[in-house]
Parts: structure tokens; C-alpha cells; sequence
């Protein structure tokens, strides 16, 4: 059971436009370090409508993109393994 805001649950009044955003993304020109934890919560959260897999495939578009996963980590990876992002986080911004 994910203990969270129901809040962050409501849907938004927003249209989201893929096409859009992946335009939007394909010009970041700046690294980009995207953490996520070993725990795949999202399909818990998004309820079948938006998978790990189409996150991954979304993130392709982001030209300076890196995926780094945290082991024994769920949706709060930050207090699950604080020591372990910090660690990912100081590298990233020193690399």
C-alpha cells in the first residue's frame, strides 16, 4: 500500500501533449540525471495508463539523458536511501 497525498492523485484539468513535450525535450541541452528507484511504483500510482517502460522510452528524446536506479528504494527513494542519492547527485554535479 503506497501512504501518500491523495491530492497528487487528482487528475489535472491540463491536456498533456506527448508530441509537445517530447519537442520540448529533444532541445535540453543540459546533463540530465533522472534517479529512480528500484521499487517500480508507477504502475500502482498511474493504474495502467502510464508505464516504467514509456517513461524510459520518453526519456530517449532528452539528448544528455542518464538513468541511474537505487536498490532497496521506493517512491521515497530520498529517505529509503538518502546516502546513496546524495552520493548519485554529488557525482553527477561534479562529473
Amino acid at each position: 500500500r503506497i501512504l501518500g497525498n491523495p491530492a497528487h492523485k487528482i487528475a489535472s484539468a491540463q491536456l498533456y501533449r506527448v508530441d509537445e513535450v517530447q519537442e520540448i525535450h529533444q532541445r535540453i541541452s543540459a546533463p540530465v540525471l533522472a534517479v529512480e528507484a528500484s521499487g517500480d511504483s508507477m504502475g500502482l500510482w498511474w493504474k495502467g495508463k502510464y508505464s516504467l517502460a514509456e517513461y524510459h522510452e520518453r526519456l530517449k528524446q532528452v539528448p544528455n539523458a542518464r538513468v541511474a536506479v537505487i536498490q532497496d528504494a521506493g517512491h521515497m527513494l530520498h529517505h529509503d536511501q538518502p546516502e546513496a542519492l546524495a552520493r548519485l547527485i554529488e557525482d553527477f554535479l561534479n562529473g
